[in-house]
């Protein structure tokens, strides 16, 4: 699209190769196969923070012999081998 700030930026590169970084952005944000990509990047993230928010906690409760502990909405219920079973706190 001329005038968009993509535009501006290609044309200070001149040819964009096919698969950099410039190119699956650009078929990310036209609704292409690079959405999928930058799509399972953002939830790969996500998920990341959302463990290692949780892992301080269930360690914590582990080690207090604890059989139970809810971290953000999620009641996480611990077994004697150590395994661990999550499941939404209002159910």
């Amino acid at each position: 699209m001329v005038g968009s700030a993509a535009a501006a930026v290609q044309s200070g590169i001149g040819n964009v190769a096919a698969g950099s970084a410039f190119a699956v952005l650009q078929s990310a944000a036209a609704g292409g196969s690079g959405a999928i990509l930058v799509n399972g990047v953002a939830a790969g993230t996500v998920t990341a923070i959302a463990v290692a928010a949780a892992a301080p906690g269930l360690i914590k409760a582990m080690q207090e012999g604890k059989k139970e502990i809810t971290v953000d909405g999620i009641t996480y219920e611990i077994e004697d081998k150590g395994e661990v079973y999550s499941s939404p706190a209002d159910q």
